[in-house]
């Protein structure tokens, strides 16, 4: 064993010495280590890190929220925020059992000052809240990508309109004119916080100038008044759009009371979807937002309520292409300094690109295109050659079969897509396909082909012996520490040649590591996953994304998926390959969302286990995400944990043949 640990000790060395900045360590005396991978023994350096680690600030926001007081309730719903007097006092979330959900500001339980209310899975409401009902400004936001600006009285919608129209007499408006006087008197002094004093007069000048320069050279597609819809020219007056969404909990609503609701916040998402949006200014979508100049941010800013900050926002020239970089930070230094005004900046910036990257997946992917793409041609396999023999697999995208590639002789499966619209139908399977169709790695499952007709499927290889998942909890398979650390390796491996290639997986999970003979790992099903679009990105907008189970915090949140999210997925099925134990199996979805998300609940790590082991699992669950390791340090890890566990397996051969 002296070799062993000399070896060891040799290569954790030299791999600690260039990781020691990435995990924040301080220079470590090396003489003093004793094992790597010592079962009950000294603490091992990756300890030491840690200790260290959790003795700093956490970082407030997506780096690293504080945890929230979290209440879970009998009839599931859940609530995570600020508690006071007994009373949700403050910034919370509220998610009901019916998929509605609140979040912003509350005084003595009733939704009161800035928040958004989910409505449905087509609208969402970002705006100024009153008594529990919707009342002030705010904006519409409808799963099209249109956006509505919007004023209401007591929960009734006075009067929308789409978003830019008009905007600019608007935006005029919050800078009244000063007298010749008043002008000469003030100058536009700039303070450290980045706000004018008092020099409306000028700034409105200027920004009047601006935009008329703009219209001249707007790229503005005129309203067709002919083909223009019903939609805008109506009177909305009176529509009561979200009574009762967040009730008292464990209030039950009568049935007759949800479907006149359900009625009520349909009526809007009917009408635009029964029109046509061809007359529509393309700036008031979504999908235009990184396009917006400085003034149209501002505009958006004024309508969720917020008019005091838009001089922050034109002095500090904050247009379309700077809101994915709008951080706490960046919000603090640009003079905006309150909390609850900050976090619901940010939800509402988050809601805008996600709804954007939503509309340019729409547009992408589209049954024309899987017809017409001659790449995807040279894949496609005729329905005739493929010889179904039975179902092994089902999910909601559809079903996995078994079956016979008869040309090539060989077993494969087939994954199969449900019939339902088929623009839905052709995004999923094409965004799986340009996926899977351009990685190869050993620890990837091996993309075949694509049959188009008469249903969309994706042939891959079989891999015979079933899930990670399947092994641990149907089949009530142990695994040996060696089978536990090649695992562990090759899923390592397999991540970190998706993460080199731009490919981030986002359903991370146990039922989605097949393995084949000799416990070799297969990473499979590239529903969820995603590209990144450049080096330069390091996180994408998708939302609330993967199997809540193994979901990271920050993603719960419906924060930027980043690579350190499927790390901390990795961290969940370690965990479960040590317990046997399915993760959070006692909790529903709001119940997770509210504890883990917000409240940072962790999974509790046995007691008996190497220290190593304990010590990656608490990192890859680093709140602050930029603590946790990557793939590639993972997979070094793992590798020589599972080198050296052979070779005590060779050592203790050789003892017993006394050798």
């Amino acid at each position: 064993m002296r070799r062993v640990f000399g070896f060891l000790q040799a290569y954790f060395n030299g791999f600690f010495d260039l990781i020691k900045d990435d995990f924040g360590t301080n220079e470590i005396n090396h003489n003093n280590f004793n094992s790597a991978i010592n079962w009950v023994g000294n603490k091992t350096i990756l300890e030491a890190e840690i200790e260290e680690l959790e003795e700093e600030k956490e970082e407030e926001g997506e780096e690293g929220s504080p945890n929230e007081n979290v209440f879970l309730y009998s009839n599931c719903d859940a609530y995570a925020g600020e508690f006071q007097m007994s009373k949700r006092n403050g910034w919370g979330v509220y998610l009901k059992y019916t998929g509605q959900k609140f979040e912003g500001l509350w005084k003595d339980n009733v939704r009161n000052g800035f928040g958004m209310q989910t409505i449905g899975n087509s609208i969402k409401f970002v705006g100024q809240f009153k008594n529990n009902e919707c009342d002030g400004q705010g904006i519409i936001f409808h799963q099209s990508g249109l956006m509505y600006s919007s004023n209401w009285s007591k929960g009734e919608l006075v009067n929308r309109k789409l978003l830019f129209e008009n905007w600019k007499d608007e935006l005029l408006e919050l800078f009244p004119e000063n007298s010749k006087e008043e002008v000469n008197e003030k100058s536009a002094q700039v303070t450290s916080n980045n706000i004018v004093d008092d020099s409306n007069g000028i700034l409105r000048k200027k920004i009047k100038d601006e935009l008329e320069n703009l219209q001249n050279k707007s790229n503005f597609r005129p309203y067709n008044l002919e083909e223009k819809s019903e939609v805008t020219a109506k009177s909305v007056n009176n529509v009561n759009f979200t009574e009762n969404i967040i009730g008292e909990e464990g209030r039950i609503q009568t049935i007759s009371s949800k479907i006149n609701n359900y009625n009520a916040i349909k009526t809007l998402s009917n009408e635009i979807e029964s029109k046509t949006l061809s007359f529509y200014n393309t700036d008031n979508s979504a999908e235009c937002c990184l396009s917006w100049n400085m003034y149209q941010v501002a505009y958006f800013v004024k309508c969720i309520g917020l008019s005091k900050y838009v001089k922050n926002f034109i002095l500090n020239e904050i247009d379309g292409c700077t809101l994915p970089y709008i951080g706490f930070e960046e919000l603090k230094e640009m003079g905006i300094t309150e909390i609850t005004h900050i976090k619901y900046i940010r939800m509402s910036l988050s809601l805008l690109l996600k709804l954007r990257l939503k509309c340019i997946r729409k547009q992408t992917f589209t049954p024309q295109k899987l017809i017409d793409d001659e790449y995807l041609k040279s894949f496609e396999i005729p329905a005739n050659e493929l010889n179904l023999k039975c179902r092994i697999g089902e999910g909601g995208y559809g079903k996995v079969y078994k079956a016979i590639w008869t040309t090539r002789g060989i077993t494969v499966a087939v994954k199969a897509f449900r019939r339902r619209d088929k623009h839905a139908l052709a995004r999923e399977f094409y965004s799986e396909l340009t996926i899977i169709s351009r990685i190869r790695h050993p620890n990837v499952t091996l993309f075949l082909g694509v049959v188009m007709s008469p249903l969309y499927c994706l042939v891959t290889e079989l891999v015979p012996n079933g899930s990670l998942f399947d092994l641990l909890h149907t089949k009530n398979s142990y695994l040996t520490s060696t089978q536990l650390l090649k695992i562990s390796r090759d899923i390592c491996c397999g991540m970190a040649y998706l993460h080199e290639n731009g490919v981030l997986h986002c359903d991370l999970k146990s039922s989605n590591i097949l393995l084949s003979g000799n416990f070799n790992v297969k990473i499979g099903d590239f529903g969820l996953s995603t590209l990144m679009e450049s080096p330069l990105e390091t996180r994408k907008m998708l939302g609330c994304i993967g199997t809540h189970h193994w979901m990271a915090p920050e993603i719960l949140r419906g924060e930027g998926f980043t690579k350190y999210a499927d790390v901390y997925s990795f961290g969940i099925i370690l965990w479960e390959m040590i317990t046997k134990k399915i993760p959070h199996e006692d909790l529903n979805i709001n119940h997770i969302v509210a504890s883990v998300g917000y409240g940072h609940k962790e999974l509790i790590i046995p007691e008996n286990i190497p220290s190593t082991i304990k010590t990656v699992i608490k990192k890859t669950w680093s709140r602050n995400v930029r603590n946790r390791p990557n793939f590639k340090q993972l997979t070094n890890i793992f590798d020589q944990l599972y080198q050296s566990s052979i070779l005590d397996i060779e050592e203790n051969l050789l003892a017993f043949f006394g050798q």
